[in-house]
Parts: C-alpha cells; structure tokens; sequence
C-alpha cells in the first residue's frame, strides 16, 4: 500500500526533474522559442513539486496519510484510516475555513498551505535544479 501511494508524489517528482532536464535543450531552439519553452518548464516544475509536496501532506483524503498508515503500527494508523471518509471537510476547514475565520474574528492573515508548503518547495525546487545541472 505504501508504494501504491507513493507513486503519485514519485510521479510528480520525476516530472519536475524531467522538466529540469529538458530545459538544458532549450539552446537547440530558435530565439523566438526559448523564453516560451523555459517559461512553460519552469511552471511545469514549480507545479509539480507543488502537487507532489501537497500529495505528501498526511491529511486522510492524500497519499501522504496512506504512507503514515503503512508506516505506522496498526493500533495507531486504524484512526487515521477511520478518518478518511471525513477526509473533505478536515481539509476545507483546516485549509479554507480556518483562515477564514482567523481574519474575519482577529484579523489574522494567515495561510495554512503556505506556512506548511513554501519552503519545502523552494528547498526541492532548489535540489532537483542542482541534481540537473544547473
């Protein structure tokens, strides 16, 4: 179960590396094509790390939870598998609704997704650039 669910993140992962890799034959293009091509790989790598670090996040309805499931002794990831079907509304509350609140009540801007994604991203954004050769 654990690799089944790991697939989509891997999946994702390899897509961004793959548009790293392919952004080193952007010199093969003509000049009126090479700012298109590195704009569209470079969003076609800051989308896919994006998905895969979002589909890690340990939340019931993402792959994230089915690895900690696998991962962990049965007695403890029983809950967590219990909590699947309520999986929608803990991420609309924790992700939407929570900010929400947390603005309108006492002006708190804040952004759960944000405060737990940027800078992982920005940290495998920077690895798989480097792993490129870049």
């Amino acid at each position: 179960m654990i690799w089944v669910a790991a697939a989509g993140p891997m999946t994702n992962f390899l897509l961004a590396f793959l548009s790293i890799l392919m952004l080193h034959g952007g010199a093969f293009l003509p000049s009126v094509f090479e700012g298109v091509y590195e704009q569209m790989l470079i969003f076609s790598l800051s989308i896919n790390v994006t998905l895969g670090l979002f589909n890690l996040l340990p939340l019931p309805p993402f792959d994230g939870s089915r690895i900690l499931v696998g991962i962990l002794p049965d007695p403890w990831g029983r809950p967590i598998e219990r909590l699947e079907r309520w999986g929608l509304f803990i991420f609309v509350g924790l992700f939407f609704l929570l900010p929400f609140l947390l603005d309108r009540l006492f002006h708190i801007q804040f952004s759960l997704l944000n405060f737990l994604l940027a800078e992982p991203i920005y940290m495998v954004k920077v690895f798989l650039a480097r792993l490129g050769g870049f």
